[in-house]
């Protein structure tokens, strides 16, 4: 049966003796205590009854856990002391241990106390041997014996014999650890045995194990200073964890014995293994979390920033790709395809999925200005810069720092405008017209064209240098005639977008029409079919909507156009050849040629080198 431990608080605070109390019970021990605060009531209980331990705090209000371990050792020089307290400095800590303390024991990491009671106890008892008469030293063995049997930790007294540690004795613990796991053996017959062998032999711990242990032991031995570690033992099938503490008892300047407690900490282990694991799984899945998050906000940003292109086919899937992927980066990108196939929305998706979606973005076609014009619509002028100009004005450039130009019909720039763009591209600045002073842009250059820029080239209309510098990132956009999945969505988008502007509802389509939609070549791509759409909602009357006519005009159209490609060509060359003559040579400003043709100077150019017509020497 356990025996009592009589403790004697010395605490100020109820709470904090208690919690004292529990952490000795969690460990097994039966106590029974009592509390005091002061020196009155201090001496006063040490008269009362005996005890077989003092714990004291270190500071109280008036009182001092140095005066309280003096009282106590002026009643009793052995009753043993444990100081407790949340902080103490290491002076103050000497001096306690000088006057007469066993041990002090942060509240921080009250896992020692236990071992410590059981530990000074132990002393005590050692102690008791050499200062009282036989008969009271018999009574005290029973009783301190009783709790060396009774504790839950497992302890091995050594003796300390030069280099050898003898074992002294057992407690019940360690002997009931031992049938635990080797079965009925003669616990009496380790008494004796040389610690070394006993490991070796008897608990079947690895020479090199063993080795390490016993240095522990010994530099316990040789400094006087206790030693706290855990120890991994592999017992079988069975993987075991102790805790250790090893104290040596000194008697006049030389380490006698060493007592060793050990504790059965696998279980901590383990749960804190698993919690360790557990916690592990919930940061991978957190983390995990964390990118699908990530993921789902790009995704919820694709679509808001791609919801005005309309599609379902693969090639227009493929070109969302590649404005995700370009979009984050600065690169000039180079968009191709035919017209109306919707190159200005690709411009808009890459500009608001880009890192300068809350800038400007500045569209310019080259194709709609003339040709004096351009440079001061790119780069801007001064006042006074030329005839007209009466006040200055900033550029598309200057307008647009830190945001996206769109060069749109960038093959119609004028071949010697292009060196200043270029520049524009590699050196991020530019002159305005009229000024010498350089101004510089952080701008990303998108362009868009429908003609071949490579035989441009090759005509010596474009830069290849120029090229290559817009070209960083090219993407084709596809006719629709190369993607009819999209006709359907398509159909559906801008069906439902007319019939609210014109205040219609109910539209049907009929089978015929919609096989007619899906064969038609689509010259005119994605803007032809909006355009008839549109009109098929404008003539309808009985809410049928007549795709089949419309396309049946539409190809009567073509059909005519290409019997009659060489006259009609012949019939341009002659009627650009006469108002060139009538306008005297002349193709740009008022009254020029290109002005009555209803063409840009640029363009006018390029129909004169179609049709090899230059100006009579």
């Amino acid at each position: 049966m356990t025996k009592d431990i009589n403790i004697l608080l010395v605490e100020d605070s109820v709470d904090d003796a208690e919690l004292l109390i529990l952490e000795l019970e969690k460990s097994g021990k039966i106590v029974t205590w009592e509390r005091v605060c002061d020196k009155d009531s201090l001496e006063k209980a040490l008269k009362t009854r005996p005890r077989d331990i003092v714990i004291s705090d270190y500071s109280m209000p008036g009182f001092t856990g140095l005066e309280a371990l003096k009282i106590v050792r002026e009643f009793d020089p052995i009753l043993p002391f444990i100081l407790v307290s949340g902080a103490i400095a290491e002076k103050s800590a000497v001096d306690l241990m000088k006057h007469g303390a066993q041990d002090y024991i942060l509240k921080s990491n009250l896992i020692r106390l236990s071992t410590a009671v059981s530990r000074v106890l132990l002393e005590a008892k050692i102690k008791n041997d050499a200062l009282r008469d036989a008969k009271d030293l018999k009574e005290s063995n029973k009783r301190l014996l009783a709790i060396f049997n009774g504790t839950t930790e497992g302890m091995i007294l050594l003796k300390v014999l030069k280099d050898k540690f003898i074992i002294d004795s057992l407690n019940n613990t360690i002997t009931n650890e031992i049938e635990k796991f080797f079965g009925l053996v003669d616990v009496l017959s380790f008494i004796g045995l040389n610690y070394k062998d006993f490991l070796i032999n008897k608990v079947n711990v690895s020479l090199k194990q063993t080795n390490l242990l016993l240095n522990r032991f010994r530099k316990v031995a040789n400094s006087h200073e206790s030693d706290h570690f855990i120890e991994k033992f592999v017992v079988g099938a069975h993987t075991v964890y102790e805790e250790i503490q090893l104290n040596p008892l000194i008697d006049n300047g030389v380490c006698v014995y060493i007592l060793a407690v050990s504790k059965d900490v696998t279980d901590n282990i383990n749960a804190e293994e698993n919690l360790k694991q557990a916690y592990n799984e919930v940061r991978k899945l957190k983390t995990q979390l964390e990118k699908e998050n990530k993921l789902l906000k790009e995704e919820i940003l694709l679509t808001q920033n791609f919801d005005e292109i309309i599609y379902k086919s693969d090639a227009i899937h493929e070109v969302i790709r590649q404005i995700s992927q370009v979009a984050p980066v600065d690169a000039s990108v180079l968009i191709t395809g035919e017209t109306g196939t919707g190159k200005e929305l690709v411009v808009s998706a890459i500009h608001k999925s880009s890192s300068r979606h809350n800038e400007k973005l500045i569209k310019i076609n080259c194709a709609a200005l003339p040709s004096e014009l351009i440079e001061s619509e790119l780069f801007g002028h001064e006042k006074g810069a030329f005839t007209g100009a009466v006040t200055s004005k900033l550029g598309r450039f200057e307008l647009a720092d830190k945001g996206t130009i769109f060069l749109d019909e960038i093959g119609e720039l004028p071949i010697e405008l292009q060196p200043k763009l270029l520049r524009v591209l590699q050196e991020g600045e530019f002159d305005r017209l009229g000024d010498t002073k350089t101004i510089k842009t952080n701008v990303r250059v998108i362009a868009a064209t429908n003609k071949d820029l490579q035989k441009e080239i090759h005509e010596g209309r474009f830069r290849a240098d120029l090229y290559y510098r817009l070209n960083v990132f090219p993407i084709d956009v596809p006719p629709l005639r190369e993607r009819k999945d999209d006709i359907s969505v398509l159909l559906a988008y801008f069906v439902e977008k007319y019939s609210k502007k014109f205040k219609k509802s109910n539209m049907k389509t009929s089978e015929d029409s919609l096989k007619a939609l899906e064969n038609y070549d689509w010259p005119g791509n994605v803007r032809e079919l909006e355009n008839i759409v549109e009109r098929a909602l404008i003539i309808s009357r009985d809410g049928v909507l007549p795709f089949k006519q419309l396309l049946s005009s539409s190809n009567n159209l073509n059909s005519i156009n290409s019997m009659n490609v060489l006259a009609l060509d012949k019939v341009e060359s002659v009627h650009i050849l006469k108002v060139l003559e009538n306008s005297k040579w002349k193709i740009n400003g008022r009254n020029g040629a290109a002005e009555k043709l209803g063409l840009t100077p640029s363009t006018l150019r390029d129909r004169m080198k179609k049709h090899s017509i230059s100006r009579p020497e």
